[in-house]
């Protein structure tokens, strides 16, 4: 005789299998910085890309840690994030799996969500920062990242960033 198994913490653990990210400029001291939170094993070591003076790249999904210092090269070459993302993908044949967020030394920010990253997937991005994330309950996720991001509170980039991961 076989017991009935319940599925509830199966699915409880599934809803924390995701991955979210933000890069982020301080306006007040030019310091920048990537926070991420992922379901994947040591994806600090693979996300981040920072270069002083240059921007702050996050690369995800099924992540490319190449990409990053790509970015960072398109921009330290005069590129925009926005191009500077589109010039980076243009040589990776598996873009539509990516996720990229970008941050320039002046605050200048794109996002980059490929056409096959998993569900719930996709970001947002101003003034300073750059926020995406993917295998998300929902949108809400960023949203919420992003509104906390917005309130500063006099602290530091680094406790922003964590409050921002936190708020994820």
């Amino acid at each position: 005789m076989s017991e009935a198994v319940d599925l509830q913490p199966v699915a409880a653990l599934r809803l924390r299998l995701a991955t979210f990210s933000i890069g982020a400029r301080d306006p007040a001291t030019g310091m920048l910085g990537v926070a991420v939170s992922s379901k994947a094993l040591a994806a600090g070591a693979l996300c981040p890309s920072v270069r002083s003076g240059v921007g702050a790249v996050a690369s995800q999904a099924y992540v490319n840690p190449f990409l990053g210092p790509v970015v960072l090269d398109n921009l330290e070459k005069g590129l925009n994030p926005d191009d500077a993302v589109v010039a980076a993908l243009a040589k990776d044949h598996h873009a539509a799996y990516r996720q990229l967020n970008v941050v320039d030394a002046l605050g200048r920010s794109a996002t980059y969500t490929g056409a096959k990253t998993d569900a719930w997937c996709g970001g947002c991005h101003g003034a300073g920062y750059a926020i995406a994330g993917n295998i998300l309950v929902s949108e809400d996720t960023v949203a919420a990242m992003e509104a906390r991001f917005l309130q500063p509170d006099g602290v530091d980039l680094a406790d922003r960033l964590i409050g921002v991961l936190e708020a994820g």
